[in-house]
């Protein structure tokens, strides 16, 4: 049977038709891919060559080799590099360990502190502030007690020996435990004696008494130094059962 008989079924027509069209499209199809991989292959080439003429460098286009050419303009003023900072930490001259710039250790001799001191128990109170430590006397500042023989009085007229029970409250707090000592920037080196303050495990010994009520802030207290007093005043500790009163010493 021959491709033109008229005969022939239309189906079969169909497919013919179909299969000569279908040729048709892949053909132009991988036509157009070999041409794009041309192009693409092309534009690599002359990538390759660009670079290696050195127009796509970084370094001579800021160096003002190029930028003219491309733009018509003058390569940028190239900014320099701040200087480096300071470094935040320096070294104490004495014991050769860091020492930031902003403590007191970095600043003058007229702002300085002593370097803080270790004392080991036992001690021996003195008063409500002041005691002992091995052949240093040490004496609390930025608080207010009552001395050893001092006599108090409570709200309901009763007298008590505040000043010793005062020096009591003080040993309880230190009896037991290493201090480390700090003299006030303001304070002079006197031999054996240092004012200024100290601390138990971090915690501020003169705050700690003051807690008690057998001793309360002098002049500007810190926060947790007022809301200590604050707390012992509320609570009636102390000195504070008697709003203060001291009548007389022995």
């Amino acid at each position: 049977m021959s491709r033109e008989d008229p005969a022939e079924l239309p189906f079969r027509k169909f497919l013919r038709a179909s299969s000569t069209a279908t040729s048709g499209v892949w053909a132009k199809r991988l036509m157009l891919a070999f041409a794009g991989f041309a192009l693409a292959f092309g534009a690599l080439l002359v990538a390759l060559h660009f670079r290696d003429k050195g127009f796509f460098s970084s370094k001579d286009m800021f160096a003002g080799k190029d930028i003219r050419a491309w733009t018509g303009r003058a390569a940028p003023d190239v900014i320099p590099a701040p200087p480096e900072p300071p470094p935040l930490v320096t070294q104490d001259s004495e014991s050769g360990l860091p020492v930031s710039p902003f403590s007191p250790f970095a600043m003058g001799a007229s702002a300085r502190f002593i370097r803080p001191v270790r004392f080991d128990p036992p001690y021996d109170p003195i008063d409500a502030k002041t005691f002992r430590a091995s052949d240093v006397t040490i004496a609390l500042t930025g608080i207010e007690a009552p001395e050893r023989t001092a006599i108090c009085v409570d709200f309901e007229k009763t007298r008590w020996i505040c000043g010793i029970q005062a020096r009591v409250a003080l040993y309880y707090i230190i009896r037991a435990e290493t201090l480390s000592c700090l003299r006030g920037r303001e304070e002079p080196e006197a031999g054996q004696s240092l004012r200024g303050t100290c601390t138990i495990k971090g915690r501020d010994v003169a705050t700690e008494l003051v807690r008690t009520g057998y001793a309360r802030a002098a002049g500007l207290p810190s926060r947790e130094m007022a809301e200590a007093e604050a707390e012992a005043r509320a609570a009636l500790r102390g000195l504070w059962r008697g709003n203060w009163t001291i009548v007389s010493l022995q």
